[in-house]
């Protein structure tokens, strides 16, 4: 059993000694958080001290937290276990985390300590975490290797226990769920790292705005109210990165739960769509923007610093804070803008419905030859059109508006979708429309 300072324990304040009501002394309960707090902003400090460390940004994980700690490490959610019960509420923890401004954070992917009775956590349990937890912000399968405590959590291990003499205590029923974990969680990791520029995005939007990058629909949808009714039980388990990918989990055993998901009403839901295999795919839908932000990725310089931020528009509150807080932030990155219109209206005796995407570049401090070293000299942009219309009946047609004479694109009715190729280059302000009729069946 582990030891903890009684609550009533009287510990040095640490106090402001310009402050005359200052307590020498206070309970332990008062102030053990500023423990951590004070623990990451000195190892926040320390690292940024370093020659080695200089210009450079540097990643602080912990387990203990406090009232704006997230301005200088992450936290994860401490020891849990291999539980379904833990597992269940890892998910809302994260968001809730997400709500309180603590926007890097997550649990241990399969729990770290055993359950009783349990060398390894469960194949499905296993499964089922990295499912929910691949497009978290930190993502680590973690467990406990000590003596009597774990043999393995690995995915690939779960293949090699058939090797080994413990294979003949796995029933025979538990098999194909055995050799499911390797292939199931190998393809989640995948995707992450498919998604990684919309993950990076959504960390660095929320340097600007503050907004959580894995997000409660309570975030996202405020005013569907049926998340505060009939649907408040998906607030738990659902959640977007950023306002863009919904991921809808399944946090209990197959024999046991019948997955339903709460699709917000703005939310593609169109099962018929390709993978999402390239760079930007446009799909149809209510007209909607989205940033991507490009930069080395490493330095801390390329951070959004005042000059930056003193460019954008007035928020919803009418201010916007220049201050970033970071002197070495200095916007070398590059802000990239896709804007999506559609529009329906009569054009020769015909009802069509025109989609209308810009790209546009309002920040490029980040430098095109940069740009085209760590993402080609080309965006390539998919616009999938909707499986509602027969391919037989589409007549697809790419009308560039105002757009450097490099772009192309090319249109493929059988995949019912047009690839166009903007050049990256930053004084490209590409104005593309897809066109095509609207028919009903």
């Amino acid at each position: 059993m582990r030891k903890r300072w009684p609550f009533r324990l009287l510990l040095d304040s640490d106090g402001w000694s310009g402050d005359p009501n200052a307590a020498d002394k206070k309970k332990a309960i008062e102030i053990w958080s500023l423990y951590s707090y004070n623990l990451h902003k000195a190892t926040f400090q320390g690292l940024q001290n370093l020659p080695a460390r200089k210009g450079k940004r540097n990643f602080i994980i912990g387990r203990g937290s406090f009232t704006g700690a997230q301005r200088f490490a992450g936290l994860w959610t401490g020891d849990n276990d291999s539980s379904w019960e833990f597992f269940n509420i890892s998910v809302a923890q994260v968001l809730a985390l997400g709500l309180a401004g603590v926007t890097i954070a997550g649990a241990d992917v399969g729990g770290f300590e055993p359950i009783e009775g349990q060398q390894w956590a469960d194949p499905e349990l296993l499964i089922r975490w990295y499912c929910a937890y691949s497009l978290l912000p930190w993502f680590r399968n973690h467990y406990s290797a000590k003596k009597d405590k774990k043999l393995f959590q690995e995915p690939y291990a779960y293949r090699e226990l058939q090797d080994k003499p413990d294979w003949q205590n796995v029933p025979e029923k538990d098999h194909n769920m055995y050799y499911s974990v390797l292939p199931v969680c190998r393809y989640m990791v995948q995707l992450r790292y498919s998604l990684l520029q919309l993950l990076y995005d959504a960390m660095f939007e929320n340097m600007i705005s503050g907004l959580p990058i894995a997000r409660s629909m309570i975030i996202t949808d405020p005013l569907d109210a049926s998340l505060y009714q009939a649907n408040q039980a998906y607030t738990r388990s659902q959640y977007l990165v950023r306002n863009d990918l919904l991921v809808a989990p399944a946090l209990f055993k197959q024999s046991e739960n019948s997955l339903r998901d709460s699709v917000p009403d703005r939310t593609r839901d169109d099962k018929d769509a390709p993978p999402n295999q390239i760079t930007i795919n446009v799909y149809p839908g209510k007209n909607n923007t989205y940033d991507m932000y490009l930069d080395d990725g490493v330095s801390r310089e390329s951070a959004p610093g005042s000059a930056y931020l003193s460019s954008l528009s007035a928020g919803p509150q009418g201010l916007v804070d220049a201050y970033s807080g970071d002197t070495e932030a200095n916007s070398i990155f590059r802000h990239v803008k896709f804007e999506q219109t559609t529009t329906r209206q009569f054009a020769k005796d015909q009802l069509r419905d025109t989609r209308c995407l810009t790209v546009s570049t309002p920040w490029a401090k980040y430098t095109d030859e940069q740009v085209k070293k760590d993402v080609g000299p080309e965006y390539r942009i998919v616009f999938w059109h909707s499986s509602k219309w027969p391919s037989a009946e589409m007549d697809l047609s790419a009308v560039i508006v105002n757009a450097n004479p490099e772009v192309r694109h090319e249109s493929d009715n059988a995949l019912r979708a047009t690839v166009v190729w903007v050049p990256v280059d930053a004084n490209v302000n590409a104005t593309i429309e897809v066109s095509y009729p609207v028919s009903y069946h």
